[in-house]
């Protein structure tokens, strides 16, 4: 028997948790470039960045663009 779809509030919930956990993972790439010296590091995480059009959900700021955009 099929799972019943979820509701709206449980999709956006689902949305929201992932997001950031996708940020979480930018901090440990952050944590990783300063350990390792890469030569285009992460500097800062945006969340929600209002310049990043559809692609705002998650934003990695290089040392150098371009910048990483994670839906």
């Amino acid at each position: 028997m099929p799972l019943p779809a979820p509701s709206a509030t449980g999709v956006r919930i689902a949305g929201d948790r992932y997001q950031w956990l996708v940020a979480w993972l930018a901090c440990v790439t952050v944590l990783h470039d300063a350990a390792t010296a890469v030569p285009n590091p992460v500097l800062r995480i945006g969340v929600e960045v209002d310049e990043g059009g559809n692609l705002d959900d998650v934003v990695l700021e290089r040392q150098h663009p371009p910048h990483t955009y994670q839906h």
